[in-house]
């Protein structure tokens, strides 16, 4: 009985480590999603969320956000529909917002830093690209 429990926990070690090397830790877990600022979803590196704003509205607040938060934009472009904005954050980690148009009139945002995702930055960009929109804020 002992040997058979030694086992199983070095299976379960083994797949431990393999998964956590893969970057499938949450999928071992069973832990799905991470949610930090309210009305997002952080999966897979990418922050997700919606703001009361159509695509070009969000453009420009993603801008501001930028400037305000110092990431250097390398470009933006844009219509009625979709948007994307790519700038450049700390250590050189590239910053892609992707805008895109809902049916209710609102837009879904996605925001990636870098290759792997950077959570807390992704977190920091949207909150502020939410405060660009509110009347105090200066995208229109």
């Amino acid at each position: 009985m002992g040997k058979v429990i030694s086992r199983v926990l070095a299976v379960f070690a083994i797949a431990l480590a393999v998964s956590m090397s893969s970057g499938c830790v949450v999928a071992l877990l069973g832990l799905g999603v991470g949610a930090g600022v309210a009305g997002t979803a952080y999966y897979e590196g990418k922050l997700t969320g919606t703001v009361d704003a159509k695509p070009q509205q969000a453009q420009a607040a993603t801008e501001a956000a930028f400037k305000e938060l110092k990431i250097q934009q390398i470009s933006s472009i844009g219509d009625a529909l979709k948007a994307k904005i790519v700038g450049k954050a700390e250590k050189d980690s590239t910053v892609t917002v992707s805008v895109e148009l809902q049916k209710d009139g609102k837009s879904r945002i996605g925001i990636r830093v870098g290759t792997f995702g950077n959570q807390e930055l992704s977190e920091k960009i949207y909150s502020e690209i939410n405060k660009q929109l509110s009347p105090k804020g200066t995208a229109k």
